[in-house]
């Protein structure tokens, strides 16, 4: 969808649309009080995760306009993978900081289906160029 309404709007406008609808549908649902419960490194990492949000998405907005979808759904399905582990590190490092994650060896065998899956998709889904 939001590569169709990149004929329409600048990647910039679209994500200012989906994270002002985001806030106005999460808002209920948060709690802003908790925010002074946070100590330093809690707040470094809170920071950290927002920053990276705002550059992640804004990435994924210009490579819509600029490379094929089916090639940003292959990137983008790694993520999760990607997630996982930065969540492990930091964990290995900080344990009091981040909880590990529990998934287990069929949650990591559906998660390498998804990402080879994405990536042949996107790989054998393309025409061979004519030759001239």
């Amino acid at each position: 969808m939001q590569k169709q309404l990149l004929l329409k709007l600048s990647s910039q406008h679209i994500l200012a649309v989906i994270y002002l609808f985001s806030a106005l549908l999460l808002w209920p649902f948060a709690h802003p009080s908790a925010l002074a419960d946070l100590n330093a490194l809690h707040w470094a990492l809170l920071l950290y995760c927002a920053l990276n949000t705002l550059v992640a998405y804004g990435a994924f907005a210009e490579a819509l306009e600029h490379w094929q979808a089916s090639r940003v759904s292959a990137v983008l399905a790694t993520t999760p993978m990607l997630c996982l582990g930065v969540v492990a590190l930091v964990h290995a490092f900080w344990p009091e900081a981040v909880a590990s994650e529990h998934v287990g060896l069929l949650g990591f065998a559906g998660a390498v289906l998804v990402v080879v899956g994405s990536a042949l998709s996107s790989l054998l889904g393309q025409r061979p160029e004519e030759k001239a």
